[in-house]
């Protein structure tokens, strides 16, 4: 399958394309911003990623103030301040139409700690309305924001940074 990058990609800007690998690792801290999520990014973990590290956040607060507790594939729970400390980006997800109010907490958390931020937000429906409220909540609070199509999108977005 070509990918969507590809497609867009002119044969004259390919050559510019890097394809060595990153001299040095990346920690990615890919964050499903809502519960319903979760299925979708246990199935995009189950790929073999550099690092990456997929969690859903579960509970908006209760731990401590500002913090989520969040929830692996596998079923362990941590807290965000501590996954935190070892990530170099942190990658919101979220689908069109999701209130996605935990990116709030979880951007004034990465941007204090200095750490990269992307979201990236699934419209499979084309729902306008829908992908504005989740845009207009993701948008403060990330440095790049990506829409796709379906989740094959965001586990190519994630590839191409090496997550």
């Amino acid at each position: 399958m070509v990918s969507q990058s590809v497609k867009a990609t002119t044969a004259a800007e390919s050559r510019f394309r890097i394809s060595n690998p990153n001299s040095k690792g990346r920690s990615s801290l890919v964050l499903g911003l809502e519960a319903s999520s979760a299925d979708l990014l246990a199935n995009v973990a189950s790929r073999v990623w550099s690092g990456a590290r997929f969690r859903t956040v579960i509970q908006t607060g209760g731990v401590q103030e500002n913090d989520l507790v969040l929830q692996a594939p596998d079923g362990k729970q941590s807290k965000l301040s501590d996954e935190l400390v070892n990530a170099d980006v942190v990658v919101m997800f979220a689908c069109s139409g999701d209130p996605a109010q935990a990116a709030a907490v979880v951007g004034e958390a990465a941007f204090g700690r200095r750490k990269m931020t992307a979201g990236f937000v699934l419209d499979e429906h084309n729902d306008r309305q829908g992908l504005e409220k989740t845009l207009s909540a993701l948008r403060p609070f990330v440095i790049s924001l990506v829409v796709g199509p379906d989740a094959e999108s965001f586990g190519e977005t994630l590839e191409a940074i090496r997550a």
